[in-house]
């Protein structure tokens, strides 16, 4: 029987690729480790499980691992019965790939780049559509689909196997585990360039042996975590790789991961307090300049990562002082001196600030005024040409 190794040929393939995306140097890493495919008892389930998918035969499986072939069954055909019915499709029309390898290739040389073996498919090629389901049988929680590499490259792998005639792909995570999960990302033809260039440029990337290695989160996947890498055991170590590294902590509600974190702070000893507080300046300078910096990547490339830009209302700013001091001396509302502390407030702080003070000048005037929003809203009147909308900068978000 052909190995897992001998299938991919020592190319990058789907399975990994997110790995490869992060850190070009974990395949000459892993290198070191040839033949090493030992896997945790969770992930062997998993094959046997992929197995029974293919077969259609589950007597290994146990029956918790049964529920979940047949939860990913069902996913599998309400996506297909959907999907055809969406586009018209009939059924006899369709070819179904099980557990088949599917290679990405040079257009010139035809040399192999990357490959994907699909968990199950569905081809129309007269129509020139599929739809790639990718089983989970774990229990991690998966990356997006539309930020997840493994996707990607099945998507990309499919359109090169039917000789870019197959340009509308929709690829989408089947998971099993726990609450059955189904989420799909549609790929057209600009979509399938564009990836198809990312796909070469970082298999490009990792086909160098002398290619850097940056640990992170994907080092959990790598068989030279340390063992051939010190870069992944010395991250291991950091307080950033033993608390910011633990999956635990990724899962927990913002409640409990904040207990979390209280105990490993408070197992800290006092010089460790102080040296991580030493460090507290530097470190939030370069979170505020990370955060700067990917917000000027475009849409694609940080869906990639599994982020996104979120645009923010507009914010409301005193931006003619001249004007906002006359309005607010001219009735005797502040003092020079207020004024000048003033400068530094925000629209709603001023409101606050000032409103009382405008409600009982209504009042000794005569007027109307039954409550401080009433107060607020002449406030807002006697500054209207001196505040403007100033538009936010947008905010980072996680995919979900």
């Amino acid at each position: 029987m052909t190995t897992q190794l001998d299938e991919r040929e020592g190319l990058p393939s789907a399975s990994s690729f997110e790995r490869l995306v992060f850190c070009a140097g974990s395949p000459a890493a892993e290198a070191l480790f040839p033949g090493d495919n030992e896997e945790a008892e969770i992930a062997k389930r998993g094959v046997l499980i992929h197995e029974a998918l293919e077969t259609d035969n589950d007597e290994e499986l146990k029956v918790s691992d049964k529920i979940v072939k047949d939860k990913i069954r069902a996913i599998e055909e309400e996506a297909l019965t959907a999907w055809l019915e969406e586009h018209g499709i009939p059924r006899n029309e369709v070819t179904i790939l099980r557990e088949q390898r599917v290679w990405i290739r040079d257009r010139v040389k035809l040399t192999k780049i990357a490959s994907a073996r699909v968990d199950f498919a569905a081809v129309a090629e007269k129509q020139g559509m599929a739809l790639v389901v990718d089983a989970k049988t774990g229990f991690l929680d998966t990356t997006a689909a539309e930020a997840n590499w493994q996707l990607r490259v099945q998507a990309v792998a499919v359109w090169h196997e039917y000789n870019f005639g197959v340009n509308h792909v929709v690829a989408a995570i089947a998971a099993g585990r726990g609450k059955a999960k189904f989420d799909p990302v549609a790929y057209g033809p600009i979509d399938l360039e564009w990836a198809e260039r990312q796909i070469q440029f970082y298999a490009r990337n990792a086909a160098d042996p002398h290619a850097p290695r940056v640990p992170g989160l994907h080092c959990r996947y790598c068989k030279a975590r340390g063992r051939g890498c010190p870069e992944s055991t010395v991250f291991a170590l950091t307080p950033m790789g033993s608390a910011v590294g633990d999956n635990q902590l990724t899962r927990l509600t913002p409640k409990f991961r904040k207990q979390a974190i209280a105990e490993r702070v408070q197992a800290m000893s006092i010089e460790q307090l102080a040296f991580v507080h030493s460090r507290a300046n530097i470190a939030n300078a370069i979170f505020d300049q990370t955060k700067d910096r990917l917000k000027t990547f475009l849409k694609d490339e940080l869906a990639a990562v599994g982020l996104e830009l979120v645009p923010n209302a507009s914010m409301r700013k005193i931006t003619d002082i001249q004007s906002a001091f006359f309005a607010l001396s001219g009735r005797k509302l502040v003092t020079d001196e207020e004024f000048r502390g003033m400068c530094k407030l925000s629209v709603g702080e001023v409101e606050e600030l000032l409103a009382p003070r405008v409600k009982a000048m209504m009042i000794a005037q005569g007027g109307e005024c039954r409550t401080l929003e009433d107060a607020k809203k002449q406030l807002n009147t006697l500054l209207e040409k001196a505040i403007t909308m100033v538009p936010k900068s947008p905010s980072l978000k996680s995919i979900k």
